[in-house]
């Protein structure tokens, strides 16, 4: 063959080879740069292409119907996940109304979404997943905000049997449903959901948060806050998707759970599954209300356990739950192990701890072992009747045994032992605050034995201590400059974090120019705050300090001091070495933090400030200061402990200087 000829076939070849398929290789399809919007650049996809978005507001309905596509933020993709709200998707903002994302595909195909805000997206009351309706692929969502959207039936709506749904670092905020599932209804094979933010989502006939029909689900690391499900089921409810298929396996591991409300399973319903496992979470002051005109039972303030093969709840913290019948922290018609838990401070009327009860005849034995229970108190709700004082009930037949568990300055009796009811209880330890069953000091096992059913309680001693606990003790007030008669306040914030009643009483008097907002004893109920103002008014110059001494119950800190301090100018103006020359906020320390940072505001005069802290989506999460301020630098905190890990901008502003802005990065 000669050359020519050689090179005329190459040639050939090349041709043909740019002909070929172009879903051979995946591609990159850029909105709005090539593509206008972006559902062109979803027609104009092949199998597998990657659609990049650029910041930028998109009201617009996308319909992928042909293959797998991944979908993300130009930001994203280039490994920044602090800028997802700059990509927003609205959905189509007037009439024909339509979703943001509608998904139709066979289930061998996947679709991606990733560092994108999905917001302000409606529908007809009968329409489900407004925000995004996905049938028959596998769904990941990756760093995708989904706030402010309303709907019949979850702002997310994932359905496909042979399918998985997998969610992470997800936020769902502020979410709305007419009728059940407020934020991502998943009816799949799978789920899996991990590090997502649950917030003040609510339904108006249950699951606020999630809903979910299926055979395995994990459900990881996560944050519920503020979650309001209506009267039926909890932020998260669970049914089994195929009960006739293989046991299927639901996991609920390591998550916090805080101030969600329900009519019952303020936090977690589980409805009929094979093995359920609820371990390492935090479950704190949640709440199961009474309506019976709307038909909210009010029981289970943290988990309501239905006819499940099997539950083990383990190493979890119950503190503060309350219910308004019964079982603020458990109600269960199931069989299985409770261990290793601590019960802290929850209360109901009846029950604060557990009540088991039948289920379609089922009853349910439970063994309740090594658990702490500290200061779970009755309460009776106004106009209310006092049934029975007990902290757990194994009633409707049920039986419970309850081993080598400490219990601590509990109101009332343990367990009622009746004709319907089956217990036993051994090794167990009562009323003293150092520990588990100890033969040496309860060598009798004070308790542990039931001779027949004619003893109706189990009986209890309760603790002659008090167990309250200061989240301060001694503290410093510095008013710094202040002009002569210049009125400035300061807050102190004391919190009870034990379990019982905190009292506190002023010992001695201020000095003139200082009040202080305080009754003679100032009661605090366990697991709660109080706040008191110290006013200084001066009508001297000079330095003006004094000592505050205040006596407490608190066996750890009975005598606690406040330091007050104040530099008292003759003049408006403080003098001018020692004045700050311009308002200012200083680098935030330390940076990264976990879980307070320090904040440091400068002042040049008196007047109002306003210090908040805000996360990516812009929304308030920390009020740090709201109030006139003296001139001079001042010392805040930031505590994060309750927020999710990331990038956090604290705002301090005045009328006259504008705003300041400083960057803090949250690391847990």
């Amino acid at each position: 063959m000669n050359v020519r000829i050689r090179v005329v076939l190459l040639c050939v070849a090349f041709s043909y080879a740019s002909l070929l398929p172009k879903q051979l290789k995946a591609a990159v399809l850029n909105v709005p740069s090539e593509y206008r919007s972006i559902q062109t650049a979803v027609i104009n996809s092949s199998p597998n292409d990657t659609i990049a978005i650029a910041p930028g507001v998109y009201n617009e309905s996308i319909t992928i119907f042909e293959h797998s596509l991944f979908i993300a933020g130009v930001n994203y993709l280039a490994g920044d996940t602090t800028q997802n709200s700059l990509v927003l998707l609205r959905g189509p903002q007037s009439f024909p109304i339509s979703r943001a994302i509608r998904i139709h595909l066979n289930h061998s195909e996947q679709v991606t979404l990733a560092g994108l805000t999905i917001q302000d997206c409606y529908g007809l009351p009968s329409d489900s997943g407004t925000a995004i309706f996905s049938d028959g692929p596998s769904l990941r969502l990756d760093q995708v905000n989904i706030r402010n959207n309303q709907s019949g039936i979850g702002a997310v709506y994932i359905q496909g049997w042979e399918t998985e749904a997998v969610l992470h670092s997800c936020t769902f905020d502020s979410n709305t449903t007419t009728f059940e599932v407020g934020a991502l209804a998943a009816h799949v094979g799978r789920v899996f959901i991990n590090m997502c933010t649950f917030r003040m989502n609510t339904s108006m006939n249950g699951a606020a948060s999630i809903g979910s029909r299926t055979s395995n689900f994990r459900l990881q690391k996560s944050v519920f806050r503020r979650n309001d499900s209506g009267p039926l089921y909890g932020a998260v409810t669970l049914f089994d998707g195929d009960a006739d298929t293989q046991e299927g396996q639901w996991i609920i591991e390591g998550n916090h759970f805080i101030e969600n409300v329900s009519g019952v399973g303020a936090c977690l319903q589980s409805h009929f599954l094979d093995t359920v496992h609820v371990r390492d979470n935090i479950f704190e002051l949640n709440s199961a209300y009474r309506d019976d005109a709307a038909g909210a039972p009010g029981y289970g303030g943290a988990l309501d356990l239905v006819g499940n093969d099997q539950v083990r709840v383990e190493g979890n913290k119950f503190i503060g739950n309350l219910a308004d019948y019964c079982g603020a922290a458990l109600a269960v018609s199931s069989d299985g192990i409770i261990a290793n838990n601590q019960f802290i401070g929850n209360r109901a009327p009846n029950l604060p701890i557990l009540i088991q009860y039948r289920v379609n005849g089922n009853t349910s034995k439970i063994l309740f072992m090594s658990n702490l229970l500290r200061g779970n108190k009755e309460y009776l709700l106004p106009g209310g009747i006092r049934r029975y004082s007990m902290l757990m009930y194994p009633g409707n037949r049920g039986q419970l045994e309850i081993k080598e568990c400490s219990f601590e300055a509990n109101q009332g009796s343990v367990v009622k032992n009746g004709v319907d009811s089956w217990v036993i209880a051994t090794h167990n330890y009562w009323g003293d605050s150092s520990g588990p069953f100890q033969p040496e000091t309860n060598s009798a096992g004070q308790g542990d034995t039931l001779l027949d059913t004619s003893v109706p309680y189990l009986p209890f001693l309760r603790a002659t201590t008090f167990l309250p606990s200061l989240s301060v003790q001694d503290t410093n007030c510095d008013f710094g400059a202040l002009s002569l008669g210049e009125p400035a306040s300061w807050e102190w914030e004391v919190i009870n974090a034990g379990v019982d009643d905190l009292l506190i009483s002023l010992q001695n008097q201020p000095r003139p120019g200082i009040w202080i907002d305080i009754p003679d004893t100032l009661s605090i109920d366990d697991l709660n705050t109080s706040h008191v103002s110290v006013v200084c008014q001066p009508r001297e110059a000079g330095i003006l300090t004094d000592t505050l001494i205040f006596e407490t119950n608190d066996q750890d800190h009975p005598i606690i001091r406040l330091y007050i301090r104040a530099e008292i100018q003759t003049s408006s103006l403080a003098p001018e070495e020692s004045m700050p020359i311009k308002f200012d906020v200083s680098p935030v320390f330390p940076n990264p933090f976990n879980p307070t940072a320090t904040v440091m505001v400068t002042m040049p005069s008196a007047g109002p400030l306003l210090l908040e802290a805000f996360d990516l989506l812009g929304r308030r999460v920390a009020l740090l200061h709201h109030g006139r301020s003296s001139p001079g630098q001042h010392r805040f905190v930031f505590d994060g402990s309750l927020l999710p890990s990331g990038l956090y901008f604290i705002r301090a502003t005045t009328p006259t200087d504008g705003d300041r802005i400083q960057k803090v990065m949250l690391v847990k």
